[in-house]
Protein backbone atom coordinates (compact mmCIF):
# COMPACT_ATOMS: atom_id res chain seq x y z
CA UNK A 1 0.00 0.00 0.00
CA UNK A 2 2.36 2.41 1.03
CA UNK A 3 5.90 0.35 -0.27
CA UNK A 4 6.60 -0.93 3.01
CA UNK A 5 6.33 -4.43 3.98
CA UNK A 6 7.74 -3.44 7.78
CA UNK A 7 5.54 -4.92 10.54
CA UNK A 8 5.30 -2.28 12.41
CA UNK A 9 2.78 -0.63 9.15
CA UNK A 10 1.02 -4.27 8.73
CA UNK A 11 0.34 -3.54 12.05
CA UNK A 12 -1.08 0.59 11.89
CA UNK A 13 -2.79 -0.65 8.78
CA UNK A 14 -4.57 -3.94 9.90
CA UNK A 15 -4.85 -2.40 13.56
CA UNK A 16 -6.72 0.73 12.05
CA UNK A 17 -10.40 -0.90 11.63
CA UNK A 18 -10.19 -2.50 14.84
CA UNK A 19 -9.13 0.80 16.30
CA UNK A 20 -11.98 2.97 14.59
CA UNK A 21 -14.64 0.45 15.71
CA UNK A 22 -13.03 0.65 19.29
CA UNK A 23 -13.41 4.51 19.76
CA UNK A 24 -17.37 4.63 18.83
CA UNK A 25 -17.57 1.51 21.52
CA UNK A 26 -15.73 3.09 24.43
CA UNK A 27 -17.47 6.36 23.69
CA UNK A 28 -21.43 4.85 23.87
CA UNK A 29 -19.59 3.06 27.31
CA UNK A 30 -18.82 6.20 28.12
CA UNK A 31 -22.13 7.81 27.75
CA UNK A 32 -24.66 4.90 29.14
CA UNK A 33 -21.68 4.92 32.44
CA UNK A 34 -22.85 8.83 32.14
CA UNK A 35 -26.53 8.63 31.78
CA UNK A 36 -27.13 6.15 33.98
CA UNK A 37 -25.09 7.29 36.85
CA UNK A 38 -26.94 7.78 40.11
CA UNK A 39 -25.19 10.88 40.49
CA UNK A 40 -24.94 12.66 37.64
CA UNK A 41 -27.16 10.94 35.30
CA UNK A 42 -30.24 10.75 33.68
CA UNK A 43 -32.53 10.74 37.04
CA UNK A 44 -30.36 13.33 39.03
CA UNK A 45 -30.95 15.39 35.79
CA UNK A 46 -34.84 14.91 35.79
CA UNK A 47 -35.38 15.53 39.46
CA UNK A 48 -33.42 18.90 39.35
CA UNK A 49 -35.78 19.97 36.10
CA UNK A 50 -38.61 18.87 38.84
CA UNK A 51 -37.41 20.82 41.34
CA UNK A 52 -36.58 24.13 38.71
CA UNK A 53 -39.72 24.13 37.73
CA UNK A 54 -41.34 23.46 41.40
CA UNK A 55 -39.06 26.77 42.23
CA UNK A 56 -40.55 28.65 39.06
CA UNK A 57 -44.33 28.17 39.99
CA UNK A 58 -43.38 29.35 43.77
CA UNK A 59 -41.40 32.74 42.81
CA UNK A 60 -44.85 33.01 40.38
CA UNK A 61 -47.16 32.83 43.31
CA UNK A 62 -44.93 34.93 45.57
CA UNK A 63 -44.47 37.71 42.78
CA UNK A 64 -48.17 37.72 42.51
CA UNK A 65 -48.55 38.04 46.31
CA UNK A 66 -46.07 41.59 46.03
CA UNK A 67 -48.46 42.91 43.74
CA UNK A 68 -51.36 42.48 45.99
CA UNK A 69 -49.21 43.70 48.61
CA UNK A 70 -48.28 46.61 46.45
CA UNK A 71 -51.81 46.95 45.81
CA UNK A 72 -53.15 47.23 49.58
CA UNK A 73 -50.32 49.38 50.09
CA UNK A 74 -50.97 52.33 47.67
CA UNK A 75 -54.59 51.96 48.66
CA UNK A 76 -53.55 52.92 51.99
CA UNK A 77 -51.86 55.37 50.99
CA UNK A 78 -54.03 56.78 48.84
CA UNK A 79 -56.76 56.75 51.46
CA UNK A 80 -54.45 58.78 53.81
CA UNK A 81 -55.39 57.82 57.14
CA UNK A 82 -55.90 54.78 56.32
CA UNK A 83 -52.97 53.33 57.78
CA UNK A 84 -53.39 54.67 60.81
CA UNK A 85 -57.08 53.80 60.94
CA UNK A 86 -56.03 49.58 60.40
CA UNK A 87 -53.48 49.52 63.08
CA UNK A 88 -55.65 51.15 64.94
CA UNK A 89 -58.39 48.82 64.46
CA UNK A 90 -56.36 45.83 64.66
CA UNK A 91 -54.91 46.76 67.92
CA UNK A 92 -58.64 48.21 68.82
CA UNK A 93 -56.95 51.30 70.09
CA UNK A 94 -58.69 54.93 69.73
CA UNK A 95 -57.61 58.26 69.96
CA UNK A 96 -58.43 60.73 72.64
CA UNK A 97 -62.22 61.78 72.47
CA UNK A 98 -63.09 58.99 70.13
CA UNK A 99 -65.35 56.18 71.00
CA UNK A 100 -64.96 52.48 69.86
CA UNK A 101 -68.03 50.86 68.68
CA UNK A 102 -68.27 47.20 67.70
CA UNK A 103 -70.73 45.29 65.39
CA UNK A 104 -70.89 42.10 65.32
CA UNK A 105 -67.75 40.66 66.98
CA UNK A 106 -68.47 37.49 69.14
CA UNK A 107 -71.68 36.03 67.04
CA UNK A 108 -73.50 36.31 70.79
CA UNK A 109 -77.09 38.19 70.22
CA UNK A 110 -78.80 39.37 72.44
CA UNK A 111 -82.40 38.30 73.29
CA UNK A 112 -83.96 41.59 72.43
CA UNK A 113 -82.55 41.00 68.55
CA UNK A 114 -82.70 37.56 67.15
Amino acid sequence: MNGCDCDRCSDLVGGGVRGILVIPALLGLALLRVAFDGEAGIQPWLHLRAELQDAHTRIEALRAQVEELEREADLLDVRGFALESAVREELELVRPGQTLIRLGGNGVSSARIP
